[in-house]
């Protein structure tokens, strides 16, 4: 499943773009949250995930109880693999009826859909898609779903619709997996490269990378695909290891010099 779960924590940031949170301790010395969030993310700083839930943590005395930093927390919970911990946070909150209650929710239903439990997760984006109907969370979370039981018809209007809302590489490279597995290849390569003029890291998202390439191949611009893939192991040189990749080097290496777009039928990415 993994190999289908995007880069969640970018995704957020994306979705949440708009947030901005600065509240007063009881020592009535303001801190502004949000830049202290970005903070947790500096390396020279914090080089741990450790550190950043410790330092995150200690800070709850002053930006607690607002939904957003307990959102926060349990994202850096989830990244750290505690998925029970998360929850449990996330669930807490929702209960306190915070401003956040939607992003915590949306937060809730991406743990359903991390621990495989699909149906949990496409109720919970359907609500939110049904009460927030102007919000992109719901929809992000539900084409996560769609791709992962492989519904690419339903994926791509729902992920258009999602766009006119807010633009999110993630999506562009979503609707490059499914219009390539629809046959779609045209709109496939279009829609990654919006993604990566959007985000130039979605080159990392080795699915949609994969799907790309494939599209490039059949619609005979090998060279293009070629290009595409050095960039790709460039940027992420343990992608070397996945499965996709190492389907796409044989099929390289086997069709060097006599590749033509027929040869990609059967190699299309999983």
């Amino acid at each position: 499943m993994n190999k289908y779960i995007n880069k969640f924590l970018q995704t957020i940031v994306a979705i949440f773009s708009l947030w901005s949170l600065s509240v007063n301790s009881a020592e009535n010395k303001k801190i502004d949250c949000n830049k202290e969030f970005t903070i947790l993310f500096d390396k020279d700083k914090f080089e741990s995930l450790g550190s950043r839930i410790k330092r995150w943590e200690s800070l709850g005395s002053q930006c607690g109880g607002t939904g957003l930093y307990e959102s926060r927390l349990a994202e850096l919970f989830r990244l750290s693999g505690d998925v029970e911990k998360a929850q449990s946070i996330l669930e807490s909150a929702i209960k306190a009826k915070t401003t956040y209650e939607k992003e915590l929710r949306f937060g809730l239903g991406d743990l359903q859909f991390l621990k495989g439990n699909l149906s949990e997760a496409e109720q919970l984006s359907i609500q939110l898609i049904q009460e927030y109907p102007d919000w992109v969370g719901g929809y992000v979370l539900l084409s996560k779903v769609l791709t992962i039981q492989k519904r690419f018809k339903e994926v791509i209007p729902l992920i258009e619709k999602a766009l006119k809302l807010q633009e999110i590489p993630d999506l562009y490279a979503s609707l490059a997996i499914s219009h390539n597995k629809l046959g779609g290849y045209k709109q496939s390569v279009k829609m990654m490269y919006m993604a990566l003029a959007l985000d130039k890291d979605m080159i990392k998202e080795r699915l949609a990378v994969s799907a790309t390439i494939f599209s490039l191949v059949k619609l005979d611009r090998v060279d293009e695909a070629k290009r595409l893939l050095n960039q790709q192991l460039k940027a992420d040189p343990e992608s070397k290891t996945d499965s996709n990749v190492i389907r796409i080097i044989e099929f390289f290496d086997k069709t060097a010099g006599s590749t033509t777009s027929d040869d990609a039928t059967t190699s299309g990415s999983r």
